[in-house]
Order: structure tokens, then C-alpha cells, then sequence
């Protein structure tokens, strides 16, 4: 399943339109594959289908969850962009929006503890919060937003009680996710990953 997400996510993202040309990400199909499979690796079998759900009926009414998602970023960092294509978008309910922000919640609670843990690896990374967005520069809170507005509301459900099963559990979703990039790039481990940034870091100082 997950495989046939990122073959659909990877069909959308080259359909993209970017309004300074194609981007070169575009044409990296393997950093694309690395990143998202590494997302989709943490997540259940619940939201994995939900999900592959929400895509499969956007392409079937001809719409770009990619192109969607990049869209209502703009909302944060440029308002005015925003306004000229707010029109095309979906719009997203009162429930689905008290969803995702629950969801955004709870992911940059864990954002900020792994922050502390893995400072070399993200502080190379986009900011964190909304608040430090610009153009070309991105945080993932605000791309994370972006994301979820493309979800359906039973996507957001399964989603939420999902990331509640973690919580009981003592999970932290964005550790494991960052475990997962950090064997796709051949470290044994989250920890070597930091460490080998570290030493990077230090070396050009």
C-alpha cells in the first residue's frame, strides 16, 4: 500500500505547478521516495488506507493533492498569493479543521522533544513554527498544515486516533520517522546520524 501512495503522491508532485518553473525536487524521485516512505513507514494500516482513499478519490476527480497541499501553505507565508487561488481549493470544515489542529497539536510536542535531541540534524532542517515562515523558507508546522488540509475528515479521524494509540504507548511518531530517514541514508541509527552531523558541522567551523 504504501508503495502505491507514493507512485500516485509522486504522479501529483510531477503535475505540480510551481509559479518559478519546475522545481528541482521534481525531478529527484529518489529523495522524494526516501522522505515519504520513511513517513508512511511509522504510520498504521488504519491511516495507510484512509489516506490512499483520499488520493485515489482525488484523482478520479481530477485533483492535485500535492498541488493542493502547496496551496494552502501559502495561506501563512504569502496571504496574497493565497487569496488569488483560495477560490480553487477545497474548503475544510469546522470539525476537519479542529482535527487537523489537534493532530498538528500533538506532532510539534514532538517536534520540540526531538528538536532537543537531534540538534544537528535539525537545525539543518526548515524552522519549526509558523511564526518563522518566509518565502523559500518554509516551517514545518506550517507545511505540516498544509498537508492535513488535504486530508478527508475520516482521514483526519484515523489519523487522531492513531497518534492517541501512540501517546498511551510513549511513541514519538517524528523520532521514529527520523530513525527510518536515517537508515534509508545507510546510518545504523538515529544517534550515528547525529553524531556524523555533528562532526560535519564542526569541521566547517
Amino acid at each position: 500500500m504504501i508503495e502505491e501512495i507514493l507512485e500516485l503522491e509522486w504522479e501529483m508532485f510531477q503535475k505540480t505547478q510551481n509559479i518559478g518553473g519546475r522545481a528541482s525536487c521534481q525531478d529527484d524521485k529518489r529523495t522524494f521516495y526516501l522522505m515519504r516512505e520513511s513517513q508512511w513507514k511509522v504510520m498504521s494500516q488504519a491511516v495507510l488506507k484512509q489516506y490512499y482513499a483520499d488520493l485515489c478519490e482525488a484523482k478520479n476527480q481530477g485533483r492535485n493533492m500535492v498541488a493542493e497541499k502547496y496551496g494552502y501553505m501559502m495561506e501563512n507565508y504569502d496571504p496574497q498569493g493565497f487569496a488569488a487561488i483560495q477560490d480553487l481549493l477545497p474548503s475544510k470544515s469546522e470539525r476537519e479543521t479542529d482535527l487537523l489542529e489537534q493532530i498538528i497539536g500533538i506532532h510539534m510536542g514532538w517536534y520540540e522533544e526531538v528538536e532537543k535531541q537531534i540538534p544537528n540534524i535539525m537545525s539543518g532542517g526548515r524552522p519549526l513554527r509558523s511564526s518563522q515562515d518566509k518565502m523559500g523558507d518554509v516551517s514545518i508546522e506550517t507545511y505540516l498544515r498544509g498537508e492535513l488540509k488535504t486530508y478527508s475528515e475520516t482521514s483526519l479521524e484515523a489519523f487522531l486516533l492513531f497518534l492517541g494509540e501512540c501517546k498511551k504507548q510513549e511513541r514519538n511518531l517524528v523520532r521514529e520517522n527520523y530513525q527510518e530517514m536515517a537508515r534509508a541514508y545507510g546510518y545504523e541509527s538515529l544517534w550515528e546520524a547525529e553524531k556524523r552531523m555533528g562532526e560535519k558541522r564542526g569541521a566547517r567551523s
